[in-house]
């Protein structure tokens, strides 16, 4: 995304989040979306931008619970061209690109206790995996529940499909997957979102962290301070078995 396209989408979001200062959450649908610059360190060390969703579809008097997530990072360089005649140039490259989308189903049993299935997908145009597909079915328990905080536990299994980048080659295996979510509220205006995941298969271990603080503007719009981090037991000779993304946004949220 061009920074001028950025810029403009930012300055629309602070608009819109002021024209809602009062509007309150009491439709089923509800969500977030995000735009920033992004610092990211491991296989590739520059700056750029990226946008971030959510979409939860949650009915009051409804045992489901419906979430879509979306992150697209690209990530664009300038580095030095030696030129025939011993001399440079700069130019700009893309040196980084993914995205992913997860979507998740939950089932209720009682206040405590949920089933979830998940469908998540990656797509890293200059990691060692090129796309990785997982599907999970599990029981998530929340282990505390205060108006200000929440954690759950979660555990499942399913199978997970890659294909590398280099040879284009494809594996599936299953996986066993062990899930912390946690949420705090600082008041009104101050929040803190940790998510932790690992997904364990007999080729592989895939650990991921994502850390959110956001702290209230106006209205809607949220400043929002981002910070995951990716692992892999295997990589290949060259890699590095962790990435990670810092992000500075601007959040705005909406309802319906």
């Amino acid at each position: 995304m061009p920074l001028a396209a950025l810029c403009a989408l930012l300055h629309a979001s602070a608009l819109w989040a002021a024209d809602v200062t009062d509007a309150q959450i009491d439709g089923p649908w509800e969500g977030q979306l995000a735009a920033g610059v992004v610092a990211t360190s491991g296989n590739s060390e520059s700056r750029s931008q990226n946008l971030e969703y959510t979409l939860v579809y949650d009915q009051a008097d409804d045992d489901w619970r419906f979430k879509s997530t979306g992150l697209a990072l690209q990530v664009a360089t300038e580095v030095e061209i030696e030129q025939l005649d011993g001399s440079t140039r700069s130019e700009t490259r893309t040196t980084a690109e993914n995205y992913r989308v997860d979507l998740r189903a939950e089932r209720r049993i009682d206040e405590a206790n949920y089933l979830f299935g998940t469908v998540d997908f990656r797509k890293d145009l200059f990691g060692a995996v090129r796309t990785s597909t997982s599907q999970t079915l599990g029981y998530g328990r929340r282990l505390i529940a205060r108006e200000d905080t929440a954690l759950d536990l979660e555990i499942g299994a399913g199978a997970r499909q890659q294909e590398l980048q280099e040879d284009g080659a494809e594996n599936q295996e299953a996986i066993g997957e062990l899930g912390l979510n946690f949420l705090t509220k600082f008041g009104d205006r101050l929040q803190l979102g940790q998510r932790i995941n690992v997904q364990s298969g007999a080729d592989n271990t895939v650990s991921e962290g994502q850390t959110r603080l956001r702290l209230a503007i106006i209205g809607a719009l949220w400043a929002q301070l981002g910070f995951d981090v990716r692992h892999s037991a295997e990589v290949g000779a060259g890699e590095e078995a962790t990435d990670t993304a810092t992000s500075l946004s601007l959040l705005w949220e909406f309802a319906e």
